[in-house]
Formats: C-alpha cells, sequence, structure tokens
C-alpha cells in the first residue's frame, strides 16, 4: 500500500513538473506570437510614419505596433517581454538609410530591423527615451531628435549619444529638424529656428519667430523653408538668411491663403502637396499655378481624413496615413485612369450608356437614369441637355433618350425608343432646337453614315433604314429573312461602306454607291451559345475587331478573308473596342478592360483595383477625343486615359 502510494505520488509530481513545462513553453509561444504576428489589416488606425526598405515593402508606424506591408499581406511587429521586440508599440519615425538600415524611433527607445525578422535595441544617452524623429545626414550619420536634445549614432559604441543638449527654448522642445544639403541642420521650435554646424555642433544662426510662432515647417530641396504659422506662411531662404516673398499663386488664392497649413509633401518634379483644415491643394511651381481637391486637374482622390504623414515610394506611389483611418495608397499606375477629378466625380455612379464626340470636340454623355449631358473640352465644363419638350406624351417617364448619333454636320440625333430626332446645338444658349422627327418600326440601336452622306439606322427587326442626303423619309434596305433580328451595331469603314452586325445573323457590308451586301461568315468562330454582336470597331490596319457576348472578340481580316478569335480578354461578354494612337486595342467588357498590345500579341488586364472606377461597362458605350483620350462608360460612370501617358501595369513588390 505504501509502495502504491509513492508510485502515485511520482506520477502527480511528473505530470505537475510537465504542465509547468507546458505552462513555459505556452508562454514563451505566447510571447513571440504578441510580438510579430501575420494579419490581413494594418495594426492601428493612427498612422504616423512610412518607409520603404530595399525589397519595396513598405513599413507603417501605428499608435499600437509596427507594420511591413508586402502588397499581400501585413507583418505586424509588437513590444513584448522579449528584447528582440521593437522598443514600443507607439512608433513615431521610420527610417531606411542609404544602408538600407531600418530604425525605428518610438516613445519608449529606438531599434534597427535584423536579417533573423526581429529587432536590436539601441540604447541613448539622454535624460529621456522618448524619440519623436530620426533623419540621415548626407554623410551617413544617424541622428534623433529627442525633442530636448539631440542624438547621434556613434557606431563603435552601438548607441546614441547626445550632441546638441537642452535644445528646449520657452519651455518648448524642437518638433521638427532636418538636415539641408550643405549638412546643416536645422531646428525647430515654436519661437525659434537655429541652424547648427554638424561637423562642430555648434550653432550659426537663429531667428526669432515670436511673434509668429511656427505651427508647421517643411525644407524643400531647394534650401526653401516653409515656416506655417495658423493661417500665415512665411519661407525662409536658409542658404541666404532672409525671408522670401510667398509665390503670388498661393498668395492670391482666396482659400490656399486663409488656410491653416498642416502638412506639406512634395509631389512629382515639380509639385507641392499642402494639406490644410480646408483641404488638400496642389501647387505646380513650374507653371506657378494652384489647384483645389475638387478641381479638375488634380491628380488623385483625397481621402477624407485628417493627414498625418505623407510618403512617396520608389515607383512614386503615394501613401497618406490618417489620425484614425488608417492610410490610403494613390498608385501611380493607376493614375492613367481618370484623372480629370472634376470630370470623374460629376459622372460617378451614373450609368454610361452612349459616348458620342462631336465634330467640335464635345462629348456627348447618354446615362440611363440621370438625362443627357455635353461635356465642353474647351473649357472644361459638364452641362445638363433638357430634351423632355421633345417628348410631351411621356412627361412622367423623362429620361427617354437611349443613345445619341452625330452626323457629318454636327447635327445631334436623339434616339429614343420610337422615334429619332435630328437637332441643332445652340451652344450658347445650351439647348437642342429641333430639325425633323422620324419615326421608324422597331427599336433603333446604332446609327451611322456613309461617304455619300446617307445616314443608316438599325432597328429590331430584318430590316436597315436609309436616309439619303436631302431625302424626306428613311428607305427600308432588307437584309435578312424574316425572322426575330435586332441589329446592334452600325459602323462606317475607312472605305466609306456600312457593315452591320445584327443577332443571330452573320455581319453585312454595304455599299453606298449600289446598296449591293457582303457576308462575313463567322459561323466557324461560335463555339458557344448563339451570335450576338455587340459592337464592330475598324483599327488602322484596316482589321474590324467583332464584340460578341459568350463567343468573345473576334478579328476579321477583310483582305485575306479570315476569322480569328481573339482569347484572353478580361470577359468572353465584350461591350466596346478602341484604338489608341499607338496602336493597341482597348476592350471594355463586363467585367474588366482588356488592352491588346499588337508587339508582342499579348493582352494586358485592368480591373477596378487598378483604378478604372468599376469592372461593368455598357455596350458601345465608348469614343475617343482628339487628343488621344479613349473613354469608356460603365454602370459606375466613366473610364477615360490617354494611353500615350500611360507606363505599363506593374505589381506592388
Amino acid at each position: 500500500m505504501k509502495e502504491h502510494t509513492i508510485i502515485l505520488f511520482k506520477a502527480t509530481l511528473l505530470i505537475f513538473c510537465l504542465s509547468i513545462l507546458s505552462c513555459t513553453t505556452n508562454k514563451k509561444e505566447l510571447e513571440f506570437k504578441t510580438s510579430h504576428t501575420i494579419s490581413n489589416d494594418i495594426s492601428n488606425q493612427q498612422v504616423s510614419s512610412f518607409a520603404e526598405d530595399t525589397l519595396g515593402h513598405i513599413w507603417i508606424g501605428t499608435f499600437r505596433g509596427l507594420n511591413k506591408f508586402n502588397a499581400y499581406e501585413y507583418h505586424q511587429y509588437f513590444n513584448s517581454d522579449d528584447s528582440l521586440s521593437i522598443s514600443d508599440n507607439q512608433v513615431k519615425d521610420i527610417l531606411c538609410d542609404s544602408r538600407g538600415r531600418i530604425w525605428i524611433a518610438t516613445v519608449n527607445g529606438t531599434c534597427q530591423y535584423t536579417e533573423e525578422d526581429c529587432f536590436r535595441r539601441i540604447p541613448i544617452e539622454s535624460g529621456s527615451q522618448y524619440a519623436l524623429q530620426i533623419v540621415e545626414s548626407g554623410e551617413g550619420r544617424i541622428f534623433l531628435n529627442m525633442g530636448f536634445d539631440l542624438c547621434e549614432y556613434i557606431p563603435e559604441e552601438d548607441r546614441f549619444k547626445v550632441v546638441i543638449p537642452e535644445m528646449f527654448y520657452n519651455n518648448t522642445y524642437t518638433f521638427n529638424v532636418f538636415i539641408d544639403e550643405s549638412d546643416h541642420l536645422w531646428a525647430i521650435n515654436a519661437g525659434l529656428i537655429r541652424c547648427f554646424d554638424l561637423t562642430t555642433m555648434e550653432l550659426k544662426k537663429s531667428f526669432d519667430r515670436e511673434d509668429q510662432q511656427t505651427q508647421y515647417a517643411y525644407l524643400r530641396d531647394n534650401g526653401e523653408l516653409w515656416l506655417a504659422s495658423y493661417n500665415r506662411l512665411s519661407i525662409l531662404d536658409t542658404r541666404t538668411g532672409s525671408y522670401m516673398d510667398i509665390p503670388e499663386a498661393i498668395a492670391r488664392h482666396p482659400q490656399l491663403s486663409e488656410g491653416v497649413i498642416n502638412f506639406i509633401h512634395p509631389y512629382n518634379h515639380s509639385s507641392l502637396l499642402i494639406n490644410t483644415q480646408k483641404g488638400v491643394y496642389l501647387y505646380n511651381y513650374s507653371e506657378e499655378r494652384v489647384i483645389s481637391q475638387d478641381e479638375n486637374g488634380f491628380p488623385f482622390e483625397p481621402p477624407a481624413f485628417h493627414i498625418t504623414a505623407m510618403f512617396t515610394d520608389s515607383q512614386k506611389n503615394l501613401w497618406i496615413g490618417s489620425s484614425d483611418q488608417g492610410f490610403v495608397t494613390s498608385y501611380r499606375y493607376k493614375e492613367r485612369f481618370n484623372e480629370n477629378n472634376y470630370l470623374r466625380k460629376f459622372m460617378e455612379h451614373k450609368s454610361i450608356i452612349s459616348l458620342k464626340k462631336g465634330k467640335d470636340d464635345n462629348l456627348w454623355i447618354t446615362t440611363s437614369m440621370d438625362g443627357l449631358y455635353v461635356y465642353h473640352t474647351k473649357n472644361g465644363t459638364i452641362r445638363a441637355v433638357e430634351t423632355q419638350q421633345f417628348f410631351p406624351e411621356n412627361r412622367y417617364f423623362p429620361n427617354q433618350v437611349r443613345s445619341v448619333f452625330v452626323d457629318n454636320e454636327n447635327q445631334i440625333w436623339l434616339i429614343s425608343t420610337y422615334k429619332l430626332i435630328c437637332c441643332s446645338y445652340d451652344e450658347e444658349n445650351q439647348l437642342l432646337r429641333e430639325v425633323k422627327t422620324y419615326t421608324l418600326p422597331g427599336l433603333t440601336h446604332e446609327m451611322s453614315q456613309d461617304r455619300n452622306g446617307t445616314v443608316w439606322a438599325g432597328c429590331s427587326n430584318e430590316n436597315i433604314y436609309a436616309l439619303r442626303k436631302g431625302a424626306e423619309a428613311f428607305e427600308k434596305v432588307m437584309l435578312y429573312p424574316l425572322s426575330f433580328t435586332f441589329t446592334s451595331a452600325v459602323i462606317t469603314l475607312t472605305t466609306g461602306e456600312i457593315m452591320v452586325a445584327s443577332f443571330p445573323h452573320n455581319p453585312r457590308i454595304i455599299d453606298p454607291d449600289t446598296w449591293d451586301v457582303e457576308e462575313i461568315d463567322v459561323t466557324p468562330q461560335i463555339k458557344r451559345s448563339a451570335f450576338i454582336p455587340i459592337c464592330l470597331y475598324e483599327d488602322s490596319m484596316g482589321d474590324i475587331w467583332i464584340g460578341t457576348i459568350a463567343n468573345g472578340l473576334l478579328r476579321y481580316n477583310r483582305t485575306t478573308k479570315t476569322l480569328e478569335r481573339m482569347e484572353n480578354t478580361t470577359s468572353t461578354d465584350i461591350s466596346a473596342v478602341q484604338e489608341d494612337k499607338l496602336g493597341n486595342i482597348w476592350v471594355s467588357t463586363l467585367y474588366g478592360l482588356s488592352k491588346y498590345d499588337r508587339t508582342n500579341n499579348s493582352f494586358s488586364s485592368y480591373y477596378k483595383t487598378d483604378g478604372i472606377g468599376g469592372n461593368q461597362f455598357n455596350e458601345r458605350s465608348s469614343c475617343q477625343m482628339n487628343d488621344g483620350t479613349i473613354i469608356f462608360g460603365g454602370t459606375h460612370g466613366m473610364t477615360f486615359f490617354n494611353p500615350v501617358d500611360a507606363y505599363p501595369k506593374r505589381s506592388i513588390p
């Protein structure tokens, strides 16, 4: 009995020891997990700083933790009992220095990221461990702004030492430091600006600001130190030590001149982004003009939050941090799309069902629910065009216009459910004036005009209708046998002939002189469902592109009479086709946008996440403006871009 008790005691002791060991192991695992995790989201919505490492990863400092973003997921780093974790969760600044080292300044010390995916804490010989800012000189020296001291990293001792003590002034701390191209350090206190020689640490000059205390400061590459004092701006030339005049474009701007500037960031090679309590402004100093965030020409969609940080990475993508909403990124490759903020915003969430360019380069925009608009390219304005006067019998259904056709005389044809209305446009009074109204049997879908001036209209029957130049009425031309038919596409070829595509028949080409009809056999390439043509387009090489539902994109070579199926568009449900001035073919679909590159015979795909605005495009809703800008209409509004200014799509590393 005694032996049994001893065995039971030993077993109990063994279990207890194992449980203790297990708890210890779990505690260590918990420590590791709390110091480094992988997530689909950022660790905290209050962003303080950004940096980019040599691999292209973006580091994001927040109020709670450090994040490394690889474009797919966030590696989150937190402070823990482990000495290899970051110094504190509240990150103030991040620096990737000229040697590729990542430095992290926190409210309780500074550390350096290692190749082992952990951190090495660097001692700071200062009365405080609260690091506000970390900067690098042109010689590669690393400095910490501690607010009341300036510390320098001493590599031989692997620690930060105070090199300029007692930087406070009138009970205010140094909230920002800059190093100019001469390796002079500029220290910014609210009531004092000081310049130090980093070789000797001697004070070189100072500027009293007690009568106009500085709330924000920014040093440009050209040596201009911009100093914001509430709604007043001063510019100190650090090279001469004298104050400069405010740029005329800013001084005369009614909003920016009175704005409280709280952030400035360089944008491309000729502009500054200036954030105020009234919004963001782009100051283009090469052209000496200011563009507000709501004006045409502002380069990106401004975020609706308080901006705390801005950073431009090596690919020229702009990262914008906030005080409580995380961050947004304006990717450079997205700038190829929808850079006209005024036009984009005006048409946002309007389903664009027709886009037609006038002979005067005005853009006629038909929407499914919001009526007809004209965009005047000369002055960049959009006007709603009243059409209800043409439909008095339908006063309860005001939006009767389904599409627009512009003829060779720049007359505007309104295509409605049951009639065609030819109008002239009075641009001065912004009115459409009726020239003549025509009624055709069946629903009219599309119109075009041949080399003889004859207007052709495709309807929902086996006929096409032709209005000869000077004639009073349309003539019926039978194209197909009696059947259920609807004509979806009518275009004029470069030869002046008319090409027609109708469900479910082979396309036809009509001779404008004899009205003889040529048939194109597409049945060998119709693999799915029936032939449902949506759009036609002839490119500069004479190839004819046929967009279909379900059967994708077809290319017809009229010389060789060969028909080819074009694979790898974003969807096999095609909406519209346009060729840019470089010879690339752009294809809108019911899910995404594709670009066909002739040089390598391949397609590139673009989706909403790439900046095109939306994924679902409307059939035959496209056009090209005189300057080469291509526009597609969709359920989201408009997608427009000038391919000449574009650059290849690139994945973020």
